[in-house]
């Protein structure tokens, strides 16, 4: 006599608990679509290192880095501050003894592509090829026509 009297009571207890996973688990979260970075944000997002240079000569591609570029230069870091400026830290190995640790030189992004370094005497141009969370690729033509492809690796 005594197990008819919790057997419902069981029954409705779990129909409920039931009825409450399905209402928990039906309710759907909205979604927030993911804005992808700009390329100015990629830019200032840290420290970049010069990795390679490649020149595009027709249809062949020849890196440079390595016989163009001492290891006193390729350990150096760029970085895209706010306000336009642009830090060159010369990392461990300095070139020149008395050169400055760090070189603050302006610069600017127009449109998403169009990089502009701005020094005190000439003005740098730099199309960003491509560029993401860990690589960076500039494009360049040298005045003797050969393009240029610069690839720095976040750091």
């Amino acid at each position: 006599m005594f197990v008819p009297f919790i057997l419902p009571d069981m029954f409705r207890k779990f129909t409920w608990l039931a009825v409450l996973v399905l209402v928990i688990s039906a309710c759907k979260k909205d979604e927030v679509p993911t804005i992808p970075p700009t390329n100015d944000e990629l830019l200032r997002s840290g420290s970049w290192q010069l990795t390679d240079h490649v020149q595009v000569i027709g249809a062949n591609r020849i890196s440079i880095y390595t016989s163009n570029y001492p290891e006193c230069e390729r350990d150096n870091l760029f970085i895209f501050g706010d306000s336009s400026r642009f830090i060159v830290d010369e990392g461990a190995l300095k070139c020149f003894s008395s050169s400055p640790q760090r070189d603050t030189i302006q610069w600017a992004l127009v449109g998403d592509t169009d990089l502009r370094i701005i020094d005190d005497l000439d003005t740098t141009k730099r199309t960003i090829n491509s560029i993401s969370t860990s690589e960076m690729k500039l494009r360049f033509t040298a005045s003797n026509n050969v393009v240029n492809e610069l690839v720095y690796t976040k750091r």
